[in-house]
């Protein structure tokens, strides 16, 4: 028969000691491996970027959009002096709500953008890859070809 003893108590047991946890005073940020600030970064990055992108091809569309309007409800109607004025009040309106981008001169590019890309869906395949300033260096090509 097994005889019946008391469980030990606390201090009659040896257990290994706890792992030591950091002492929040100390520096954590050393703690971090730097595989795992590079991967984090590299994220945050391509993010960005994909964003930037993003934001560019949206730009893109919009100011195609815009040149397409004046095209089409003002200059297309062959009204070349009353045209100017409409893009030079509309550009002080503009330039008024939204600052940077409505310049005189950008509507212009705008109106180019339609005259040079007419279908909207070239311009969509487009958007994604280059940016507005590079549309604008290839308005002004001459050589359908070189555009």
């Amino acid at each position: 028969m097994r005889e019946w003893r008391a469980q030990p108590s606390a201090s009659e047991v040896n257990l290994p000691e706890p792992p030591k946890l950091p002492d929040p005073s100390e520096n954590a940020a050393d703690e971090i491996s730097s595989a795992l600030v590079a991967d984090v970064r590299a994220l945050v990055n391509a993010a960005h970027h994909r964003a930037a992108r993003a934001i560019n091809a949206e730009l893109v569309l919009l100011y195609w959009g815009i040149g397409n309007r004046i095209r089409r409800d003002i200059l297309g109607e062959e009204r070349a002096g009353y045209g100017e004025q409409i893009v030079s009040t509309l550009s002080r309106q503009l330039t008024s709500d939204y600052r940077a981008g409505f310049s005189r001169p950008n509507l212009f590019h705008m109106i180019r953008f339609v005259d040079v890309w007419p279908d909207q869906t070239q311009v969509e395949i487009l958007a994604p890859q280059l940016g507005w300033s590079h549309f604008k260096e290839l308005l002004y090509l001459e050589n359908e070809i070189q555009r």
